[in-house]
């Protein structure tokens, strides 16, 4: 794992690479002076996880690995930003028989076509479309992923109903953060079917407020990002009676008061609260075992 390796070269690369022809994990994060040269040498490995994200790497060199079938062992692929990444590109994945983890946020070009193709077999548990030009429908075709288990779709401002999801009862992290249009009566939907959740995240979506946490319970939630939604006091009581294993909460720029906060003290397992721009928090009293931040 060389993540964050801003000065590795393709010589730098190569040199080590030689040593290890059995290699079924690399990951190259962020190594931003790699290029399509090195994809030779990945085609070579028997990698069961790839992490090329952020690198100098490019659709186009990676597509010609791909195309040869080289890697039928991968199950976890990330691309988060790399050049030419787009529809074409992505359909492509659909043949790798094992993938089951798929990262290509920060790929403006990815749209609803390419889901369509790789959601197809069902198999994805894990996917992250950041910031790519999906709609609601791209969400319907995951549903049919019986397996999934994550979904990031930060910052995707063309989706605005995730009540699709629902039927993924097996969803373990949703972040949805940025994305503006999501309505709350959507989320209300998948959070009442979805009671096995471990992390939310809604940071930034001004139409989501007190309505998801009106229904169900949810004892394995342990992180609720809701900075920058329409939380109120009321949901802050539903959520202290909901979600008794929460760890961390943030309810920055949240119209809530110390009278909602005080109600937080029912979770006993709290150990940091971020409430950063809420003027109507005078006080919080919470115990000396939860980390405030303001």
């Amino acid at each position: 794992t060389l993540d964050g390796n801003r000065a590795m070269t393709d010589r730098v690369w190569s040199a080590l690479i030689a040593g290890s022809p059995h290699a079924e994990v690399i990951h190259l994060r962020g190594a931003v002076l790699l290029s399509d040269n090195i994809a030779a040498s990945l085609a070579a490995r028997p990698l069961v996880d790839l992490d090329v994200a952020l690198t100098g790497l490019t659709a186009r060199g990676l597509g010609v690995v791909f195309a040869s079938g080289a890697f039928h062992r991968l199950e976890r692929l990330s691309l988060c930003g790399l050049q030419g990444v787009n529809d074409d590109f992505v359909s492509q994945l659909a043949t790798l028989p094992a993938l089951i983890s798929l990262d290509v946020s920060l790929c403006p070009a990815v749209t609803d076509r390419s889901i369509r193709a790789i959601a197809a077999a069902g198999r994805l548990q894990a996917v992250n479309l950041g910031s790519c030009g999906i709609t609601n429908s791209a969400l319907a075709v995951l549903a049919c992923c019986a397996g999934l288990r994550r979904l990031d779709v930060d910052g995707c401002l063309r989706v605005s109903d995730v009540g699709a999801l629902s039927v993924c009862q097996n969803l373990q992290v949703i972040s949805i953060a940025g994305c503006v249009a999501v309505t709350g009566a959507s989320l209300a939907v998948v959070m009442e079917a979805v009671v096995g959740l471990i992390e939310l995240n809604c940071n930034g979506c001004p139409q989501i407020g007190d309505v998801i946490f009106q229904s169900g319970s949810w004892p394995c939630l342990r992180l609720a990002c809701l900075s920058g939604t329409a939380l109120t006091d009321t949901g802050l009581r539903l959520l202290s009676r909901a979600c008794p294993s929460l760890l961390a909460l943030s309810l920055s720029a949240c119209d809530v008061s110390g009278t909602g906060v005080a109600a937080l003290r029912e979770l006993r397992c709290l150990r940091l609260l971020v409430a950063v721009k809420c003027p109507r928090i005078e006080t919080i009293g919470l115990g000396q075992d939860v980390i405030v931040k303001r």
